[in-house]
């Protein structure tokens, strides 16, 4: 894929700065991280409204970064379409990167894992994306690899993701799954096993086992600097799954991170108190990306209203109660108004983007808006 900009909106990070940028629509949501000389990590995917370029590419190349070369991990945190999109043109560009995605899949998405019933089954575009990116790691295959033995990092708690054994370790930069949880990926077992027919056996209920359950929250370490990438895990009744397991595991990360990508885009459904007071720094910067679907938008006002309360620094890609639309002809507006209540808006919009910046050797964050994005008040 050739990918030309006109002009240079950012310029590139030092070699001892971490990036962590956060860009998302209205829809979707995409991290972009720089670990620390030259070498970067893209997290989920979404596609910039113009251009239709997934927009961490688009990025990547407006600071002309080799991503072929530089691009050494793409992590798939879950398989929900608005953090899919695009993502197998993200790994055909970047050639060398290493694949990670969750190890606790549903059952479709085993069957699509294991090359099984590719046709009615395979309706959701996050499970096309998935049988492309399989395909692209097999193509990938190293002289003398079994048939059908290749495939993505499986990402569970306490993983390490990066570097792995043929990457170089730069400025001590790491990079490690907290979830799933060995609870989620019992269950996610039993889902698939519960959609296999069995004959003579009446056909048992399955697990309800949704996306978020199994989402891969994503820690990164890299000098002095701590990010905590939430993904869209949410929190859980037991104590084996969600932000509880990733609590009460003895062996992950102690240190605390000061930037926090907020996960499931703010919802009341993702949040810990205790995360905020165990796992992160006081005050630290609150990365959040909106969702809007179906005439549901997140964060609500609410959301907002809490998460200021735990910090003043929470960044926002878009608006969370959409955008404006496009004026039309006055009868169209006319008609737009009878039938929306004079309530409409556009789900999607111009391309928002938070960028944070620091030393590896410690020091300030710096924040950086463009697009829709912007800090949120009360």
């Amino acid at each position: 894929m050739t990918l030309k900009t006109k002009r240079r909106r950012h310029e590139p990070p030092e070699t001892d700065q971490v990036e962590i940028s956060l860009f998302g629509p209205g829809i979707g949501e995409c991290v972009v991280a720089h670990l620390g000389a030259g070498e970067w990590m893209i997290v989920d995917s979404c596609r910039d409204r113009m251009s239709r370029v997934p927009v961490a590419l688009q990025y990547l190349a407006d600071l002309r970064v080799d991503v072929p070369k530089a691009v050494k991990l793409v992590v798939v945190s879950h398989w929900h379409d608005d953090h899919i999109q695009g993502a197998a043109d993200v790994i055909r560009a970047a050639e060398s990167t290493s694949v990670a995605c969750s190890s606790a899949v549903r059952h479709e998405e085993f069957l699509a894992m294991v090359g099984a019933s590719p046709r009615a089954m395979m309706q959701s575009s996050g499970v096309s994306e998935m049988r492309s990116i399989l395909a692209l790691i097999q193509e990938r295959n190293l002289p003398g690899t079994r048939a059908g033995s290749a495939g993505p990092v499986l990402a569970k708690a306490n993983v390490n993701l990066w570097p792995n054994g043929s990457a170089r370790k730069l400025y001590d930069a790491e990079v490690q799954a907290l979830s799933p949880s060995d609870g989620a990926c019992m269950l996610s077992w039993r889902a698939i096993a519960d959609g296999l027919p069995e004959l003579g056996v009446p056909k048992r209920r399955a697990v309800v086992l949704s996306p978020n359950q199994v989402a891969v929250v994503v820690w990164v370490s890299a000098g002095r600097v701590r990010a905590l990438l939430g993904a869209d895990l949410e929190e859980s009744a037991s104590p084996t799954m969600g932000w509880r397991a990733i609590l009460a595991s003895p062996t992950r990360p102690t240190d605390r991170a000061a930037i926090f990508k907020v996960p499931h885009h703010g919802s009341i459904n993702a949040d810990s108190p205790q995360v905020w007071e165990r796992m992160l720094t006081p005050e630290p910067h609150a990365l959040l990306a909106p969702f809007a679907s179906g005439g549901k938008f997140l964060p609500t006002r609410s959301d907002v209203t809490r998460l200021l309360s735990r910090t003043p620094n929470v960044h926002c890609t878009a608006p969370s109660g959409g955008f404006s639309p496009p004026f039309r002809s006055s009868a169209v507006e006319k008609m737009a108004r009878q039938v929306t209540g004079g309530t409409r808006k556009a789900i999607r919009g111009p391309m928002g983007h938070v960028r944070i910046r620091g030393r590896i050797s410690g020091g300030s964050l710096s924040v950086h808006y463009c697009g829709s994005a912007f800090r949120a008040t009360l």
